[in-house]
């Protein structure tokens, strides 16, 4: 996922700071090891891989990184769900 609103939102009829977004989707990964996940947000966000909480900053903060580590099998689809306000 990469989008930049800035001081905007997705709509310019959704206030800028009135909105959440949840994304829903799989990755397949190439090769079997442990992957480091980042998120970098603008306020809260919230990363599930495979069912497992890897980034949980809920809090309203300026440009933060956050990241979780996670073993994958290569091959193996695992969903992934990130929340964002």
């Amino acid at each position: 996922l990469d989008f930049k609103w800035g001081a905007g939102s997705p709509d310019t009829r959704i206030p800028a700071d009135g909105f959440t977004v949840r994304w829903h989707g799989c990755i397949i990964p190439r090769y079997t090891e442990v992957y480091d996940i980042i998120s970098v947000s603008d306020d809260g966000v919230r990363l599930w891989v495979d069912g497992k909480l890897l980034v949980d900053n809920w809090t309203d903060h300026g440009e933060s990184w956050d990241d979780g580590l996670i073993s994958l099998q290569a091959g193996v689809p695992v969903t992934v769900t990130m929340e964002f306000y």
